[in-house]
């Protein structure tokens, strides 16, 4: 893994960088305009913080609750609700009358699964 080859010669900060970078984009890509439901997160934060486990060499689930909070990662969850929200308020101000309709309709279901 590409992981595997940078994890000793880079700093923590430097690997998570890389991660907020290419990796969390694609872990979570489409899911601001997509439903999710809790167990989709819930598979998501498991994938996220193994690779966290990985990156700090611990499996100890409070030393990674520090890490995040030291280096400001988020959960999944909030990403993605943040992402969610934004994409909605976008479409919602610039989106047609017809588009507003739909998002009005649907963001009540879309809101609640996360």
């Amino acid at each position: 893994s590409d992981l595997g080859k940078i994890g000793n010669r880079a700093s923590e900060e430097t690997v998570l960088e890389l991660m907020r970078a290419k990796c969390l984009p694609a872990l979570i890509y489409g899911m601001d305009a997509c439903p999710v439901n809790a167990a989709d997160i819930r598979s998501l934060e498991f994938s996220f913080t193994r690779l966290l486990m990985k990156m700090f060499k611990t499996t100890c689930v409070p030393i990674i609750d520090e890490c995040r909070q030291i280096f400001g990662i988020e959960k999944l969850a909030t990403t993605i609700s943040r992402r969610r929200s934004n994409f909605l308020l976008r479409y919602e101000t610039g989106g047609n009358e017809i588009t507003k309709m739909v998002l009005q309709t649907s963001s009540g279901a879309v809101n609640s699964d996360v």
